[in-house]
C-alpha cells in the first residue's frame, strides 16, 4: 500500500471537518424540531464538562447564562455520582426563571428551555420521542470538538 500524497491527506482532512460540520447541522436541525413540537425557545446539548455541544439556534449571552445555571442544577441533581459514572439527569425546572427539561444520556445532557410555565407531560412525551436520534447523532460527534 502507497503512503497517502499530502493532497490526499489535506482532502481526506477537509471531508472530515466536512462531515463534521453536516453532522453538527443535522444535530441543530433536530434541536430546533423539537423545540417547535415543544413550544420551546430553545435546546442545547452539553456534555458533562460544561461544554456546549450542540444548540437549536445561536443563543444570546443571557441565554448561555441559563444553561450554565440549569446543567449546574441538573448535575447537582444526580447526587454527587457524575455522569461518566453511570449518575443519570431527569430533572424538570418548573420556577420562574428556571423553566426547562435536563435529560442526560451518557455524559451529555439534553437541555430543553422555556420562556414560562410548560406542560411537563407533553414536553417530556416530545423528548422521549426524540431523544434516541439525538443521542445518536451527538455520539456520532468526535469527543474533543464541542460546537462547529
Amino acid at each position: 500500500m502507497e503512503p497517502q500524497s499530502t493532497l490526499g491527506r489535506i482532502v481526506s482532512d477537509f471531508v472530515g471537518v466536512g462531515s463534521i460540520a453536516t453532522l453538527h447541522a443535522q444535530l441543530s436541525a433536530k434541536l430546533a424540531r423539537l423545540v417547535e413540537q415543544a413550544k420551546a425557545s430553545f435546546a442545547t446539548v452539553v456534555d458533562e464538562g460544561g461544554n456546549l455541544l450542540a444548540w437549536s439556534r445561536v443563543l444570546e449571552p443571557e441565554e448561555l447564562g441559563r444553561v450554565g445555571r440549569h446543567m449546574d442544577d441538573a448535575l447537582a441533581s444526580t447526587q454527587g455520582k457524575p455522569l461518566r459514572r453511570g449518575g443519570t439527569v431527569r430533572l424538570l425546572g418548573h420556577a420562574p426563571g428556571r423553566w426547562f427539561v435536563a435529560h442526560s444520556f451518557g455524559t451529555h445532557v439534553l437541555l430543553l428551555c422555556f420562556e414560562e410555565k410548560y406542560g411537563v407531560g407533553p414536553a417530556m412525551a416530545h423528548v422521549r420521542r426524540e431523544l434516541p436520534e439525538i443521542e445518536q447523532m451527538t455520539s456520532a460527534l468526535p469527543p474533543d470538538e464541542p460546537g462547529a
